[in-house]
């Protein structure tokens, strides 16, 4: 099965590292984007290309089903384990600054979970 990853560079890593241990049933191809908006010109530039599709997340999952595309589509869902990973990159690898963050796609009440354990300030 040959599958399109799509998302922003990180998730996409992310898959890539993931999706490893199963490079003998499945073959992957990156698309990486700067902005939601161009997954769909990927879908319908790059259709030709693979079996199915992997999105970053269900925000892209309107604008995806408005392309010609006929594959079947997937959506990785975020979650809280997701957010505390990419927070301690950031944090931690990336060496940046968590005092500025804006999150929309996790419940609040998560967010604020996660904040609470890595000792992070938080605000409304």
């Amino acid at each position: 099965t040959k599958a399109g990853i799509v998302g922003p560079k990180n998730t996409v890593e992310m898959v890539l590292e993931i999706s490893e241990e199963y490079k003998e049933k499945l073959r992957i191809f990156p698309f990486i984007y700067q902005n939601p908006e161009e997954a769909i010109e990927i879908v319908n530039k790059n259709q030709y290309m693979v079996d199915i599709w992997i999105f970053a997340g269900p925000v892209l999952q309107p604008i995806v089903e408005q392309s010609q595309s006929k594959q079947p589509f997937f959506f990785l869902q975020l979650d809280g384990a997701s957010l505390t990973k990419t927070l301690v990159e950031i944090g931690y690898k990336d060496q940046q600054k968590l005092d500025n963050l804006s999150i929309d796609i996790i419940p609040k009440r998560d967010v604020y979970e996660i904040f609470m354990d890595l000792k992070l300030p938080q605000e409304s």
